[in-house]
């Protein structure tokens, strides 16, 4: 009678056995509540239309436009209803009725939705040359297959459920271990760490073997967290450690720079090293890139500046001077300016790459001046013609870069400042500007009463007016002193000006990659607002705040200048450059949080819960991948313009950094973005896209992944085969470390899940499932007790075991003699009686059975309790099951 079949469980899996006989023809599902419990999410749209909807937290479905045909085969141009059922929770899964058996094998389910369409009360299909993009949100770890319901199967043993993923046979074998090795964990500070110290882990790759020096320490090092990740390829070679400021990257040389106390370094970027210069330098501090526009880098020690070309030539030396020097265009000239206190002596000096002074120029203080009004600040700019503006108390000079006085021009004036070619701006004591062409001697002075640049008093604070020259413009942008609400903008070769009921402060100029569009804000309101540059007008105004912290954020502009994305928090919006809006994208889905271009006609957007996507400009949806990873579902994304092929995200829950390419595959995993023992995870997630450089790459086989370690202030990556024992373990840390991280987020965040994607052709019941055996349980003959009179023929019985998660093994009458369970994880039995009346044996029950005599006998009756209120919603259900 008894036929003895085996019950796996896994983390964090809810599984689900259907031991029943089923019929062979005219298959129904027959759900064991005599209601309906699980209710269908309706949402009606309009099918021209490209679209993302959201059926609550667990489906997203991207649906592309004219998707759907009716009966004839016709597109349906009409509303269309879409609904859908979930059975994500153990609820839902038993209410369900649908059974859980492929072929001879049964099946384990990390999520479950039915879903149907209609227009005009009839049925629809999707149409062939389309597909609906489904992304399911799950806390169940591991990797799964997508199956489809076959509701009008009849021979059992092939299986109503059949599998549409192909599931391809691994290319590393377990006996291409490399070898294996052990790691320590902190399991006193992380109890959820305790099982990953039993894991004997295999090492894949030659690379980083913690057998091996230097990496020994790997394995005696207490580690606090890991992660395991599936990038396309790994990193191979690394370069020497050094602290994350003390490397540059030249992409046009090809040529990396590192630096030690004594030592320069030069590497290509596959990590070859090219040349080491030693014997010149002590106590060498940094590296300097600002002059990387002459290809020369700049080596600061105590006393002098030494500069090199990037082949590591050196080019000369400058006196260290109290600010860096400033080379000047004619690549040998160096400016610089030192201040003595003991003297109180400020100087400007003309030098040149050989350590040699030119001209000494000693700068006149103005000591007559009252507190809180204009006074000369004492200065030089250098011109774009490689010529020297000095300013002090007694006037203008202008040098040229043999130190020769050029123009000297009498007066007291505030500031000096950059213009264009032989121009110098010039601040008055009376609060105008001036432009001043000194090869022509002419002088543009602004308008009279239009702006003033003096300080002014606000809230008890003194406040300074300030301006900036807009490049490629003969506009200056000026910020009056205190007036948070207002951006002047001077033309100087019309001599116009014009007023902007909006604030463009300095710091976002340091920022602009587009001088064409200026963004701004009206702090009383908070708005936003774009101005046009070459239409002359404010083109976009959105009502909410579209900045972080003090920092507006400027749009992104195409390479055509004819759109514009709004990448903010708040807002995802594609306009036109004339600023009409295009596309608001979190209209499409109101978790996208990052936006940019791939082309002039292409954006990419990114939604918290980890779905990639590109768009046309026309606001139709091309594609979308679901990520998978937790980190980078959260994390930051960045897109570089330099390799437009390639997104970096910087992960905000595990602090990760990678790189995604435009398709939304992950490419590499670089680990922290600090504290590593190699020089690519040293940096900061700035200098990703650059850093990615630095090491050769190799692809990895399927089924190897990435393991990165980490401590607070060390890190450690290698590449390793798992095996579905240490995958099984692997998917119950990640459980707990996701449900962890979820009890630390904000209520109004996104709850961190896990993404599955497929692409569904045809409406019907899915199934992200995988065949599972499990060798751990006791077998026995069950009988069950519900204390009254009942028709055993009709009872189902639902064992709802827990490990790390749950998992549901369904039993007529007829399978009882084949009746399994774990007694060392928590178990509750649940059994449906009719009139919708449920008995229940709880976790407590379990823990008081004798295992042993259980075990001798093979046999056991469970009395189960029979509730009193009868189940008539889902939600007494899963109210009952909690309280279990």
């Amino acid at each position: 009678m008894k036929k003895i079949f085996k019950l796996s469980l896994l983390a964090i899996l809810i599984t689900i056995y259907s031991c029943s006989d089923a019929p062979k023809k005219n298959f129904k599902i027959n759900p064991p509540f005599e209601k309906t419990l699980v209710k269908d999410t309706l949402i009606e749209i309009n099918p021209t239309k490209s679209q993302v909807l959201r059926f609550g937290n667990s489906l997203t479905v991207d649906i592309p436009k004219d998707a759907f045909v009716d009966k004839n085969g016709n597109i349906v141009k009409d509303k269309v209803k879409l609904s859908i059922k979930t059975y994500d929770n153990p609820a839902a899964i038993i209410a369900s009725g649908i059974p859980m058996q492929y072929g001879e094998e049964h099946l384990q389910s990390a999520g479950m939705f039915e879903m149907e369409g209609q227009a005009n009360g009839e049925p629809i299909s999707i149409s062939k040359d389309k597909q609906l993009l489904v992304n399911h949100h799950s806390d169940v770890y591991g990797e799964y297959d997508f199956y489809k319901f076959d509701k009008d199967a009849t021979d059992e043993k092939s299986g109503r459920w059949n599998q549409l993923t192909d599931k391809s046979t691994p290319i590393y074998k377990e006996k291409d271990v490399l070898k294996t090795f052990k790691l320590k964990f902190k399991t006193e500070d992380y109890p959820e760490l305790s099982d990953l110290a039993n894991i004997d882990w295999k090492l894949a790759l030659p690379y980083f073997d913690p057998t091996q020096a230097p990496h020994q320490w790997v394995s005696e090092e207490p580690w606090g967290a890991l992660s395991i990740t599936k990038p396309k390829y790994g990193l191979q070679k690394y370069l020497a450690s050094v602290p994350y400021n003390n490397f540059l990257v030249y992409d046009e040389a090809k040529t990396i720079i590192t630096i030690d106390s004594s030592q320069v370094d030069f590497w290509s970027f596959e990590g070859e090293h090219l040349k080491t210069i030693t014997g010149k330098h002590k106590n060498l501090k940094s590296l300097n890139s600002r002059y990387n526009r002459f290809n020369y880098f700049l080596v600061d020690q105590s006393d002098f500046m030494y500069f090199y070309t990037l082949d590591g030539t050196l080019k000369g030396k400058g006196i260290k001077g109290e600010y860096n020097p400033q080379l000047l265009n004619d690549k040998d000239c160096l400016v610089f300016r030192t201040w003595s206190r003991e003297f109180k002596e400020d100087t400007i000096y003309i030098g040149n790459l050989k350590g040699e002074i030119i001209k000494t120029i000693i700068l006149e203080e103005d000591n007559n001046y009252t507190t809180g009004q204009l006074r000369v600040y004492t200065n030089f700019v250098a011109t774009k013609n490689s010529d020297i503006a000095v300013l002090d108390a007694k006037g203008i000079y202008i040098y040229n870069s043999k130190g020769e006085l050029l123009k000297e021009r009498k007066g007291k004036f505030s500031q000096l400042g950059q213009c264009d070619d032989n121009e110098v701006l010039i601040h008055h004591l009376d609060g105008r500007l001036e432009v001043w062409d000194y090869k022509t001697d002419l002088k543009i002075l602004s308008p009279a009463k239009d702006f003033h640049l003096g300080k002014k008093r606000v809230d008890g604070y003194l406040h300074s007016a300030s301006c900036q020259k807009l490049k490629g413009h003969p506009i200056i942008c000026i910020n009056l002193a205190g007036d948070y609400n207002n951006t002047k903008l001077w033309n100087y070769k019309t001599n116009t000006t014009t007023s902007l009921a909006y604030y463009m402060p300095d710091y976002y100029y340091e920022q602009r990659n587009n001088p064409n569009f200026l963004a701004g804000r009206e702090s009383k309101k908070e708005d936003y607002y774009i101005y046009s540059v070459k239409s002359k007008k404010t083109i976009i105004d959105l009502d909410k705040i579209c900045w972080w912290g003090e920092v507006i954020q400027e749009p992104v502009v195409s390479e055509d200048e004819q759109h514009l994305l709004i990448n903010c928090p708040e807002q995802q919006k594609l306009f036109s450059a004339s600023g009409d809006l295009v596309s608001d994208f979190r209209a499409f889905d109101s978790l996208i949080n990052s936006s940019g271009f791939v082309s002039n006609d292409t954006v990419w957007t990114m939604s918290k819960d980890g779905i990639f996507r590109l768009w046309s400009t026309t606001g139709q949806l091309l594609s979308s991948q679901s990520l998978g990873y937790p980190d980078i579902l959260r994390g930051y994304s960045y897109y570089s313009k330099s390799n437009k092929q390639n997104i970096d995200i910087y992960g905000s829950i595990f602090r990760n950094s990678y790189l995604l390419n435009v398709q939304g595959q992950l490419l590499l995993d670089y680990g922290r973005s600090w504290g590593s023992s190699s020089l690519s995870f040293n940096a900061c997630w700035k200098t990703v896209g650059k850093l990615r450089k630095l090491a050769q790459t190799t692809e990895l086989p399927p089924n190897v992944y990435q393991l990165n370690l980490h401590t607070k202030d060390k890190e450690f990556t290698t590449y390793i085969y798992l095996s579905e024992a240490d995958l099984e373990i692997i998917n119950r840390y990640n459980a707990s470390r996701m449900k962890k991280a979820n009890e630390e987020l904000d209520r109004q965040e996104q709850e961190i899940k896990v993404l599955r994607q497929f692409a569904i052709q045809d409406f019907g019941i899915y199934n992200w499932d995988k065949v599972y055996k499990n060798e751990n349980r006791i077998q026995l003959a069950a009988d069950f007790d519900f204390g009254q009179t009942v028709d055993y023929n009709n009872i189902t019985v639902f064992l709802i075991t827990e490990l790390n998660g749950r998992a549901i093994i369904k039993y007529y009458e007829g399978s009882w003699n084949k009746f399994t369970f774990d007694p060392t994880v928590p178990n509750q039995l649940l059994a449906v009686l009719p009139k919708n009346k449920i008995a229940v044996f709880t976790e407590e029950d379990f823990k008081a059975l004798d295992i042993d005599k259980i075990k001798t006998s093979k046999a056991y009756t469970f009395h189960l309790k029979t509730k009193d209120k009868p189940i008539n919603t889902l939600q007494d259900l899963e109210k009952s099951l909690a309280q279990n």
